[in-house]
Parts: C-alpha cells; structure tokens; sequence
C-alpha cells in the first residue's frame, strides 16, 4: 500500500510534509491555511489565482470547499491537524490527503473506507464525489508550488483541533 496514513502507522515513524508527494503536501497545506480562518483562506486563494490564474483557482478552491463542506455535514468526529508551520504530518491529514488521492485514482473502495472512519455513513457517497472531483482537479495543476497555497470563498468548516 503506498498510503502514507499506513506507512506512518505501520512503522511507528513520525511523517513530516518532506515525506509527501506534491500533490498531497499541497493539498495538507491547503487544508491547514484554510482551517486558520481567513487570513489562511486569503494566501490560499492568493497563491493559486497567481499561479493558475483565476478561474481554475475558482474551481480548485470550489471544490476544495464542497469536500470540506460534506466532511463538516457528516462527520463523525473532530478531524486533528497540526498548525500551518509545523512540519509534523498528522494522521488525519495524512488520511484525508489519502481519500482524495484514492479517490481520483479511482480506488473507491480504498477511498470508502478512509472516509468511513470520519463521516456518517448517509454522507460517504458525497464525500467520496467531492473527493474525486478534487483529487482530479489537483492532478491537473501538478506544476503548483505547495509552499504557497491560497482562498476567500464561504465554506462550513469541519470541527478541527490543533495538534501543535
């Protein structure tokens, strides 16, 4: 299995963002900056209108904001993520980074069973939609630089509590 969420349980080791492919260090990223509120959602926004220009940010953050809402309508428990800065790659990060990559790849039973231990059953079907949408949409911009995400468009914020 080329999880990282598995590699990182399997061996007991600590993962760190370095350990992350592109794509999924710049999904993590994402995911952190927007969770700090706006400032976070601005530098997202920022960074890939700069660099993709501003239609296909809108419709990377749009999908970005349908995965996160159908996680915070459905989900099962506070998702852990470690703050913006840290290099540290928690397990919930790994996980979700995990479901949308299983999902675009069209692992849907992989990506099924992620989702699972995080949102109520009547919610995974969305979830797994929102996934695959986004983890396409991540493919196709896989020149974008993780280290400066970016975004201020409304989403429902799923419950999250910082590691450190």
């Amino acid at each position: 299995m080329n999880a990282v969420s598995a590699q990182a349980q399997e061996s007991g080791d600590q993962k760190v963002l370095r350990d992350l492919g592109r794509l999924d260090r710049l999904f993590v990223l994402t995911l952190r900056n927007w969770l700090d509120g706006t400032d976070g959602q601005v530098k997202v926004w920022n960074g890939l209108a700069t660099q993709l220009g501003a239609e296909r940010a809108r419709r990377i953050l749009r999908a970005f904001e349908a995965f996160l809402d159908a996680i915070a309508v459905g989900q099962k428990r506070c998702i852990s993520r470690h703050a913006t800065c840290c290099p540290c790659l928690g397990a919930d990060e790994a996980l979700l980074a995990d479901l949308v990559r299983d999902a675009a790849e069209g692992d849907a039973g992989s990506a099924a069973t992620r989702a699972a231990g995080i949102v109520i059953d009547t919610h995974l079907l969305e979830v797994l939609r929102n996934a695959e949408t986004l983890g396409l949409l991540l493919r196709e911009i896989d020149g974008c630089d993780p280290a400066t995400p970016g975004g201020v468009l409304k989403t429902q914020m799923p419950r999250a509590s910082r590691l450190h």
